[in-house]
């Protein structure tokens, strides 16, 4: 009788420690909250009064400035301009403003996917699941129309960012 309580409870417990880890968790996603103006990092409600409404993971919301690095934190200058360098081409300037907007195309693609572009009329390349920058630039290499918009003469500034999500985002005007 004893052991058959303590297996009971076990399994109550064990039971419980699954529902608190969020096992039955709709998969997340980042969202535009237009209200608000801001992303957050949560999911869709699909039962209840609130059926609709999003939920939100506290300190997930994010502004668009918020998003976009103030300096290049990957370190992207150096990558691209030692290739430009190599082909003759003039370093690119690093731009906030295109890091801005590439930072709402990572969230956008993060929402619906690869390949959902949000283009401040400027050259794009978009990658998904690279580990760093240095890697990413590589596959962008390998493929002739990221390399082509890499190796634009006419783009002077590059703006750069990675997630949310395991998205980048390359800017290039």
């Amino acid at each position: 009788m004893r052991i058959s309580r303590i297996i009971t409870a076990s399994l109550i417990v064990f039971g419980m420690s699954a529902a608190c880890r969020g096992e039955d968790e709709p998969a997340k996603q980042w969202v535009w909250l237009a209200k608000q103006g801001v992303w957050g990092y949560g999911y869709q409600l699909e039962d209840g009064p609130h059926r609709g409404l999003w939920r939100i993971d506290p300190g997930s919301k994010r502004t668009p400035e918020e998003m976009a690095p103030a300096a290049d934190p990957y370190g992207f200058a150096a990558i691209i301009n030692q290739y430009r360098a190599a082909a003759g081409l003039p370093a690119l300037d690093y731009d906030h403003d295109l890091s801005s907007w590439a930072a709402m195309n990572n969230a956008e693609q993060s929402s619906r996917g690869l390949g959902h572009h949000v283009n401040p009329n400027c050259y794009q390349n978009c990658a998904w699941n690279t580990p760093d920058a240095s890697s990413t630039a590589e596959q962008w290499l390998a493929s002739p129309g990221h390399r082509q918009n890499m190796y634009s003469p006419s783009v002077r500034s590059f703006g750069i960012a990675y997630g949310p999500g395991p998205y980048w985002t390359l800017n290039l005007r």
